[in-house]
């Protein structure tokens, strides 16, 4: 999902539409890894996960705020995040 929503106008385009076709009440659940996780434990594998992505192959990983702020311009009312046990890993539940 990070190259869907490396660009401002594809992810509010792809995220509200997926908004969209939820039900009332209805949640979108969003597994993906965010930049440079500020977490003590996971900040090496995170910083690497970054950098490669980043010079290897010309992707750039959200920061953990930007997947919030890219859910909100979507149109969702609430974004949880949750760390998965992977190190830069998160579970965004987006409701609708």
């Amino acid at each position: 999902m990070h190259d869907i929503v490396a660009d401002d106008r594809t992810a509010q385009n792809v995220l509200g539409t997926l908004r969209d076709a939820l039900a009332p009440g209805g949640f979108l659940a969003v597994a993906d890894a965010v930049s440079y996780a500020p977490q003590p434990e996971e900040r090496r594998f995170s910083g690497l996960f970054t950098y490669l992505h980043s010079a290897f192959m010309s992707i750039h990983l959200p920061s953990e705020q930007e997947w919030l702020d890219k859910f909100a311009t979507a149109g969702f009312a609430r974004t949880r995040t949750v760390p998965i046990g992977l190190p830069g890993g998160r579970l965004f539940v987006a409701s609708r």
